[in-house]
């Protein structure tokens, strides 16, 4: 079972990053091709999918996705060594795949849809046939993807068997007594997912897509019913099915995917759970699983910009709920979300919470109530009523008394400056808002507290400078807006307060979140938060503030979050812009001086005591050399060689070093680098070497003639 958990692990994310990047997850049957929804059982328990448009494929065409760190790198293969030995060829087999996206995600998503084959356009499905996944993507070159499996299998060892079904023949890798991971390729496309000793020939050519389900997500309907139902384009759909999944457990015998349940689980654990559980218990679980459908999302909203060089998307997710006294109290539960706290356009990070406190205790109540109240049979509902009937529900009303009023909290960070050399700020742009239904009796209730300033606000919308402690090191004001009381410090701040004097109060969401990350990227990369980063208790904080910053400024992308109470269920909408991240052709020929990032996130570049220069050469090799005492001898000294593969520099090194320039330069020993190139410029780049998970980060600085 562990190596079916690590293989499927490894699917997952190697096939996600080579799928999405490549093709948005692209598939083996196109719109102009059989129609994909009629492969697809009618009673899958989960589906994502849709179809890649070439005005997606043009604009992603020379751009990376997001900059694999050596970090992140190291935390994708490290998520398969933790499941599985780190050594097996199952692992490496995945590994091998990772590193190859690594190598080419950095000149463009064309290079990495031409290194595996994958298609940049086309339809593409992600779904269960009972009990097991099946992947269903299309590849524009067969022959380039039969080389990387190829080379998978030669670098991991994992070696595969062929299964034959009539002309079709089918590539199987063994993980444990009776189960394969099964991929099927053509010149179309490709289908990846698992097949078993107990499967029957018409459950494998089914799940091959060799043969159709009877009922199928075509003759459902139930995609075409989404989009029309929550308005998705045909970009990407996909659902959970929670009600169906649930009832495969309960009654086992009833559905396609309990009977998988019943064939593949081991019987005994399985047939334990089953006798333990009473029908009262499975009645009752049907009808309270009825009320939680399925999880539903997909675009709304893609549009792609003129000139092909940004993008703007809208997901709509929502948990359907089919009981109206719940959707009845979340919406009664449900405050004002302050707008501010919606986006980030202008600002670094918002975040927000509407909450009709004047109605939280009694929703809650009701809630509970309604739960305790139900005639249940079965025995665990009993207890768990039980369980629920020693709670004291007043417990909330009595913690949060001064609350009453209050319909949402929001708070914008628009600016954080730092004082050179010390871990505070030297300025902080922010905004601190709270919606009452009567603001100046919630001041005045909220004074009732030791820690809050006894400060009077004008009913006029005059601003107030609170009087703050004298280690604070900015200027706070406080004022009523409106319905809103507002505190804040900075110019966009104060903008962003007065425009609250007009904003109503509504009904609108529960919670919210936005982040600019190119803006946090360029926070992140000011020298004067070094004080800070390095007094951080973590290791590589220094280099993880150096790797973050370079990640978030790749991205230049905004992105807000909503969640919504509403008569269907909790919604969440998921909005986004980005310009796509431009990729450099860097000419790495050239004599560099090389500095260093310490653990003061301090550049420690060449000195009296000690310099470091490398010499890359247009041949593939190079020199670098560590000097010590003024330059008089060499404390280590690599020759390489060296080939670039996207962003990542490999080196292959013959290293000596030693200690002092009194003792002779040790024996060679043969060395394996990889070199992260990020924020390239004409004179100068930076190096981040991953070492066992230890981050160095290095700037390179061309020397001048």
């Amino acid at each position: 079972m562990r190596k079916v958990i690590t293989v499927l692990g490894g699917v997952l994310i190697s096939t996600s990053l080579f799928a999405v990047g490549s093709g948005w997850f692209s598939s083996i049957f196109s719109s102009e091709k059989e129609d994909i929804l009629t492969f697809i059982p009618a009673d899958t328990a989960y589906y994502v999918g849709g179809d890649s448009l070439d005005n997606i494929a043009q604009l992603m065409n020379d751009s990376s996705l997001i900059n694999v760190s050596p970090r992140l790198a190291d935390q994708l293969k490290g998520s398969l060594a933790s499941i599985d030995d780190s050594d097996s060829p199952e692992a490496r087999f995945f590994s091998y795949l990772m590193t190859q996206y690594e190598s080419s995600n950095k000149s463009g998503l064309a290079d990495v849809a031409k290194s595996v084959g994958i298609s940049l356009t086309g339809s593409y499905a992600l779904f269960s046939d009972g009990i097991m996944p099946v992947m269903r993507i299309e590849i524009a070159n067969e022959d380039a993807f039969n080389v990387l499996i190829e080379n998978a299998v030669k670098d991991s060892d994992w070696h595969y068997s062929w299964e034959e079904f009539g002309e079709t023949k089918v590539r199987l890798w063994s993980l444990e007594e009776g189960v394969s991971l099964a991929v099927l390729n053509n010149a179309n496309g490709v289908v990846i997912t698992i097949v078993t000793e107990k499967d029957t020939l018409e459950a494998k050519q089914q799940r091959l897509g060799l043969i159709k389900p009877e009922a199928s997500l075509a003759t459902s309907e139930e995609v075409e019913n989404l989009k029309k139902q929550y308005g998705y384009t045909g970009d990407m759909i996909g659902f959970i099915q929670i009600d169906r999944i649930i009832q495969a457990f309960v009654a086992p015998t009833e559905s396609h995917l309990g009977h998988d349940l019943l064939t593949y689980l081991p019987q005994r654990q399985f047939n334990r759970f089953q006798s333990k559980m009473s029908e009262q218990c499975r009645s009752e679980y049907r009808e309270i699983s009825a009320t939680l459908p399925r999880f539903v999302t997909g675009y709304q909203v893609l549009e792609i910009g003129k000139d092909l060089t940004s993008y703007r998307t809208r997901v709509h997710s929502i948990l359907e709920i089919e009981n109206e006294a719940v959707t009845l109290s979340l919406q009664n539960a449900q405050g004002h979300l302050p707008l501010h706290s919606t986006i980030a356009t202008d600002k670094l990070a918002a975040f927000g919470v509407g909450v009709n406190a004047s109605n939280l205790t009694s929703e809650v109540m009701s809630l509970l109530d309604q739960f305790v109240s139900a005639e249940y049979e079965c025995d665990v509902l009993q207890y768990l009523q039980a369980d629920i009937q020693d709670v004291d529900p007043y417990v909330l009303a009595t913690t949060t008394p001064f609350a009453q009023g209050v319909k949402g909290v929001g708070i914008s960070l628009f600016d954080l400056k730092m004082e050179e050399g010390s871990r505070l700020p030297a300025s902080v742009d922010f905004l601190i808002s709270i919606t009452a239904e009567n603001p100046k009796t919630f001041v005045q209730m909220a004074q009732n507290f030791p820690f809050i300033p006894q400060t009077k606000l004008p009913e006029d919308g005059s601003l107030v400078t609170l009087d703050l402690p004298p280690d604070v090191p900015v200027e706070v004001n406080a004022a009523i807006k409106g319905q809103h009381v507002v505190i804040f410090s900075g110019k966009k701040s104060t903008a962003s307060a007065n425009d609250m004097v007009t904003e109503p109060i509504t009904n609108n969401s529960l919670v919210g979140m936005a982040f600019n990350f190119h803006k946090l990227g360029e926070l992140l990369s000011s020298d004067n938060l070094n004080t800070l980063a390095s007094s951080l208790p973590f290791d590589d904080a220094c280099s993880m503030q150096y790797e973050l910053s370079h990640m978030f400024q790749s991205l230049n992308t905004e992105n807000g979050l909503l969640l919504r109470a509403g008569s269907e269920g909790l919604t969440t909408i998921h909005s986004s812009y980005l310009d796509k991240t431009k990729t450099k052709d860097l000419n790495l020929v050239g004599e560099y001086n090389v500095a260093f990032l310490n653990d003061d996130c301090e550049w420690q570049g060449k000195s009296e005591e000690e310099s470091t220069e490398d010499h890359i050469r247009e041949d593939g090799t190079g020199l670098y050399v560590v000097k010590g005492d003024a330059d008089m001898c060499d404390l280590y000294v690599s020759n390489y060689s060296w080939k670039q593969n996207g962003n990542v520099l490999v080196i292959n090194s013959q290293d000596q070093d030693r200690d002092s320039c009194e003792t002779e330069l040790s024996k060679t020993e043969q060395e394996t680098y990889s070199c992260y190139l990020v924020d390239e410029k004409d004179a100068e780049f930076q190096c981040v070497y991953s070492f066992d998970g230890y981050l160095s980060v290095e700037k390179y600085t061309r020397a001048k003639d």
